[in-house]
């Protein structure tokens, strides 16, 4: 995936799509329709790659190129997108990061 590694074998299911988790991941390849992400479980040592589409990066703004918001190298939080349970691959979204974080402000400061 060049820079991307992945660990183990990607049916073992350590990763979660409930709303409420969210990773802490590292881009390491840059496509023009989105980035790779390298998501490193705490405590598990165990390594995923999953792809943030562009429609992914960002709530207020459409993004034509993931380079315009992000960089290979980047720290950046994700939460996984609910996928087909055929389809192992991992779906990101730092989108949905910002809205969860943007519900929770406007629930503290209606209270």
């Amino acid at each position: 995936d060049g820079g991307c590694v992945e660990d183990g074998n990607e049916n073992e299911n350590v990763m979660s799509n409930d709303d409420n988790v969210v990773y802490e991941g590292l881009i390491c390849r840059i496509e023009s329709y989105g980035a790779f992400c390298e998501i490193v479980t705490k405590g598990r040592h165990f390594r995923r790659v999953g792809l943030i589409h562009v429609s992914q990066m960002a709530l207020d703004q459409f993004v034509t190129h993931a380079a315009d918001i992000v960089q290979k190298g980047q720290t950046v939080k994700v939460m996984i997108l609910p996928l087909p349970s055929s389809n192992h691959k991992l779906s990101l979204s730092m989108a949905k990061v910002h809205s969860s974080l943007n519900n929770n402000n406007n629930n503290n400061n209606n209270n």
